[in-house]
């Protein structure tokens, strides 16, 4: 009992660290402060106490960081292409030869166009631990990282699990490049650092 006290208490200390030395978290506007501060907090006490309360905390929280990162986007910004990819894309359409033309059309429209290439780029950028890990957390506590999802892989929690694929699944259609970054990885990512990597 005592010595689960002690794991308890240095999770604490370790998310409490993560979150207040995050160069990332610092020049936050205050609101956002709060809610990356309560959203995480939630959350780690969900999954140390797994009380109904903890968990609907949680939910309220990120659904008001959610709010946040979808207007704190310029979305249009985001599906809008430069000259220079729009002269790509209609250099590969006149690739095809006139016999193939409408083929070429519905293969560049449906399979690759300039809206899936950017789909596709806003998923691996949310995913980005070199981002992360370079501008976002220390560097020092990429190790962590690592240790803490190697542990969550090997026990996945489904909650954690769900609310982090929909929180990329966002990112992917608005971007992760708003006026804050991409908000809602914080929670998860401190969570893997602070709780997971000390599990046994």
């Amino acid at each position: 009992m005592l010595l689960s006290k002690i794991w308890l208490i240095l999770k604490f200390i370790l998310i409490t660290f993560v979150i207040l030395t995050s160069p990332w978290f610092i020049p936050q506007p205050l609101t956002n402060k709060i809610f990356l501060l309560l959203t995480t907090l939630s959350l780690f006490f969900f999954f140390n106490f797994k009380t109904s309360t903890q968990k609907i905390i949680f939910l309220i929280c990120f659904f008001v960081l959610v709010y946040i990162q979808v207007s704190s986007t310029d979305i249009a910004n985001t599906y809008n292409f430069t000259d220079h990819q729009k002269y790509i894309y209609q250099n590969r359409l006149n690739q095809y030869p006139p016999s193939l033309a409408r083929l070429g059309n519905i293969l560049e429209n449906r399979l690759d166009s300039p809206i899936i290439y950017r789909l596709r780029q806003n998923f691996f950028d949310s995913l980005d631990l070199v981002n992360y890990f370079k501008n976002l957390f220390l560097p020092t506590l990429f190790i962590p990282f690592v240790i803490g999802f190697n542990k969550f892989l090997k026990r996945p929690n489904k909650f954690i699990a769900t609310t982090a694929v929909i929180s990329i699944l966002l990112l992917t259609i608005t971007g992760p490049n708003g006026s804050y970054g991409p908000l809602l990885m914080f929670p998860f990512i401190t969570i893997i650092i602070s709780r997971y990597s000390l599990e046994k």
